[in-house]
């Protein structure tokens, strides 16, 4: 697959275009003062080496996205002995780095992504390079750009929430804390929840936990068996099924549950309360 590039005939009405993209067997090459054109490279078999100049090589593998904004001075070259196979999208205009500024991949980036849903864009981005058809193709590597974006978004909130602002992560907790006291009568899935917080469910288990000792878990159990408790003593003739559909669980689960917390089931609970 050779190089296509697409010359705009009035390039000032696409504030952000395409420049070139192809295929190719990527050989040795130093651009010392960077390309006129922000590169996203996606690594399809092979391996090979990139550094912005300065810096140290890093590596560059198969399935991995690399991305260089324009007049980044870099350098790269393949390293293993099978040929290093690089699909290539370049692109430029007026508002490209207000944009890249906003989705934050910075100088140079190196990113592992799904590379089927990546591959089926740079078809569409080549199509529409072939056909001169200017609109489709900055359309295409907008997309492109939003299809890394979502991609990585995760891996980054995860890298600055690792090193955040304590207020931030105490927010976070407050917010899961508020959550499950509003929300434990319903089924809660506590991996949903982080993840609605921006979180993995990891993540936000450490951050709990070094606020109030237990895991979101604990707390949630703890709470549900505490309301528990209230509702058996001040409704004496609602049934266990009754008591544990109000606390968002089913009787067999509620039972176990409340046995492991109290070491006797609900039943007899209730009838110590009674005497």
């Amino acid at each position: 697959m050779p190089t296509r590039f697409l010359a705009h005939r009035e390039p000032e009405i696409l504030p952000f275009r395409l420049y070139t993209t192809g295929y190719q067997e990527q050989s040795h090459l130093m651009r010392h003062e960077g390309f006129s054109a922000s590169q996203v490279l996606l690594t399809r078999a092979g391996r090979g080496v990139v550094r912005q100049l300065g810096d140290a090589f890093r590596p560059v593998d198969a399935g991995q996205v690399l991305f260089i904004r324009s007049g980044v001075p870099h350098e790269y070259y393949p390293v293993s002995e099978e040929p290093w196979e690089v699909r290539f999208v370049s692109f430029a205009g007026t508002m490209a780095d207000q944009l890249l500024d906003v989705i934050g991949f910075g100088e140079m980036a190196l990113m592992r992504a799904e590379t089927g849903p990546l591959w089926a864009i740079m078809d569409c981005i080549w199509d529409a390079a072939g056909n001169k058809d200017e609109w489709a193709a900055s359309r295409a590597t907008y997309e492109l750009l939003l299809e890394l974006l979502r991609q990585t978004s995760h891996d980054r909130a995860e890298s600055e929430q690792a090193c955040g602002p304590k207020q931030a992560q105490d927010a976070v907790v407050d917010l899961s804390v508020a959550f499950l006291n509003e929300h434990y009568p319903e089924p809660i899935l506590l991996s949903q929840m982080a993840q609605s917080l921006g979180y993995s469910q990891q993540h936000l288990n450490r951050l709990f936990r070094s606020r109030y000792g237990i895991t979101p878990q604990r707390y949630l159990r703890q709470l549900r068996m505490q309301r528990a408790v209230f509702l058996l003593g001040k409704h004496p003739g609602m049934t266990i099924k009754e008591v544990a559909r109000l606390v968002g669980l089913d009787a067999g689960h509620f039972i176990r549950t409340f046995r492991m917390e109290f070491g006797s089931p609900p039943g007899k609970l209730r009838a110590e309360m009674k005497v």
